[in-house]
């Protein structure tokens, strides 16, 4: 007779939980903590955590460092929020210098605060 899957007997069964892992320093907000996919050194940034500026017509260079172990394909999106609250979406290029370095032009057409995030396209 076969057996169906999800019908162990009870008794194969641990009553044990399953720990909870303690929150360490890698957990504490701040923390540097690196994922699959790390997105490392954005830019523009300004020391002390200051919003960068810019003028309007301005032609901002925006970057940041990407990379994926092994060898998938990634790509980088930059997702801008303008202060008027309309988004746009733009891809980044990789150059070629071997740094895993991202990196597109984009001139700010509006005056004021200007949201920016890196996303991975993988």
């Amino acid at each position: 007779m076969a057996a169906r899957a999800g019908t162990r007997s009870s008794a194969l069964r641990s009553p044990a939980q399953i720990p909870a892992r303690a929150l360490g320093e890698a957990d504490a907000p701040g923390a540097l903590r690196t994922t699959r996919i790390p997105l490392l050194d954005p830019s523009p940034a300004v020391p002390g955590g200051f919003a960068p500026k810019a003028f309007v017509g301005e032609i901002v260079p925006f970057s940041v460092i990407a990379f994926r172990e092994g060898h998938d394909m990634i790509g980088v999106h930059l997702r801008l929020t303008s202060p008027s609250g309309e988004e746009s979406l733009h891809r980044l290029s990789p150059l070629d210098d071997g740094t895993d370095t991202w990196t597109t032009d984009i001139a700010l057409d509006e005056q004021g605060a200007w949201l920016f995030r890196f996303e991975v396209a993988a």
